[in-house]
């Protein structure tokens, strides 16, 4: 064995030591990346309400010629923003929980069939 970089010896505490360091890692990059699919939520929001608002300027424009102040407008707008909230957070949820299934029926077949040991190597050619 020797100096072998691929080999160390570890007590239990430097083991679990370690592999907290790593899973805390990996705990810090799934929060980034959910901070940013918030950020990309948020923006997308905004936009397709901007959008919405530019679209229905002429419509807004009557509206304010026939005498609706901008209060008005605003009731009449944060209706639609909340129902196009409710069907992304509605679609959002129902994706994200048929994923999680999935994922979760993937990974349990692939430890049913590796008996939770690593690898499936069945498909490869034994040891010689």
């Amino acid at each position: 064995m020797g100096n072998n970089p691929l080999l160390t010896v570890q007590d239990r505490a430097a083991l679990v030591h370690e592999a907290a360091g790593t899973v805390g890692n990996l705990l810090t990059l799934t929060y980034g990346l959910l901070a940013l699919g918030l950020v990309i939520t948020a923006l997308g929001i905004v936009n397709t309400l901007a959008v919405s608002v530019a679209e229905r300027t002429r419509e807004i424009g009557v509206l304010r010629a026939i005498g609706m102040d901008r209060a008005g407008i605003r009731r009449v707008i944060r209706p639609e923003s909340l129902t196009i909230a409710a069907f992304g957070t509605l679609l959002g949820l129902l994706g994200g929980m048929f994923g999680a299934r999935a994922v979760g029926a993937l990974a349990a077949d692939r430890i049913r069939r590796t008996g939770g040991t690593g690898p499936d190597r069945s498909s490869r050619h034994p040891r010689r």
